[in-house]
């Protein structure tokens, strides 16, 4: 097997900085608990496309944060620090080139493993398309690999593909080739339907 970054790290730990990036990017956030109170999902939300001032200042915080933290270890000890680096920044900057022009974005949706199937990742979307439509939205984005994430989930909901790129990140991450996929949701056409 070709050697790659989840044999270093915890998975779970180097999942922190996409959550800190994201809760930064993020103006609507949603919780999914069992009676319990133990959290089985939760999605990040951006709906200030319209009102995007100082949004390349926030995201330049976020990413530098995240990127100091892995230089100082938070996420465990990095054997090859600058291609992990080399790797989550080219994976950023791609992920802003192909921003397509929308005005909310999914930043983040997590389910537990153990509760996927449920209809919980569906809810928490729809809340957020509701939101979105509340605060005037048009159209919606969402980024998903074709290694880790669900993106037929998104496919499945009404998203369509808009973009596909060769991603840096996940390919190291896993260790195998990887593509990043934007997708678009019409919340108009939805609306109507």
């Amino acid at each position: 097997m070709k050697e790659h970054i989840a044999q270093e790290l915890d998975k779970t730990r180097i999942m922190e900085p996409y959550v800190e990036i994201a809760a930064a990017w993020s103006n609507w956030t949603d919780i999914a608990c069992l009676d319990s109170g133990e959290m089985i999902g939760v999605i990040f939300g951006d709906t200030r496309a319209k009102d995007s001032r100082g949004a390349g200042r926030r995201l330049m915080a976020s990413e530098i944060r995240a990127c100091t933290k892995i230089v100082l270890g938070r996420y465990g000890k990095v054997k090859r620090l600058p291609t992990l680096l080399w790797n989550f920044m080219m994976t950023e900057m791609k992920l802003l080139i192909n921003r397509p022009e929308t005005d909310a974005e999914i930043m983040l949706l997590l389910v537990d493993s153990r509760q996927r199937g449920k209809g919980i990742g569906r809810t928490l979307v729809d809340r957020f398309v509701n939101n979105a439509l509340e605060a005037g939205s048009k159209r919606m984005s969402v980024y998903a690999d074709d290694l880790a994430s669900n993106w037929h989930f998104y496919e499945s909901y009404g998203f369509k593909r808009a973009g596909l790129f060769f991603d840096n990140w996940s390919t190291y991450y896993n260790g195998e080739r990887s593509m990043g996929i934007r997708f678009i949701l019409d919340l108009d056409r939805r609306q109507r339907t």
